[in-house]
């Protein structure tokens, strides 16, 4: 969407629409999803039980820190790594 610069009427300011960023958002976060699954189907199963755990912990710690720091959005990293397997509080 084009809108005139509030500062320089010369200028134009271009932005997406609200519905064409969350669209885009969301096809990058299915990308990255897919890929670390994708990377995960390469290792046994005992290997992916031992990196799952892993990333649980990595995912936890960020989560505690994210709080601490006062971030208002600290699902973030669950929908990241973790939104298709659980639905976890906060």
């Amino acid at each position: 969407m084009k809108t005139p610069n509030k500062k320089d009427k010369r200028l134009v300011d271009i932005t997406l629409s609200t519905r064409l960023a969350a669209d885009i958002d969301e096809s990058i976060t299915q990308l990255k999803n897919h890929s670390l699954i994708g990377v995960l189907e390469l290792l046994n199963p005992k290997e992916q039980e031992i990196v799952e755990q892993g990333m649980n912990l990595l995912v936890s710690a960020v989560k505690e820190r994210m709080i601490v720091e006062g971030m208002d959005n600290y699902e973030f990293p669950d929908i990241l790594y973790f939104s298709e397997k659980n639905n976890r509080k906060k």
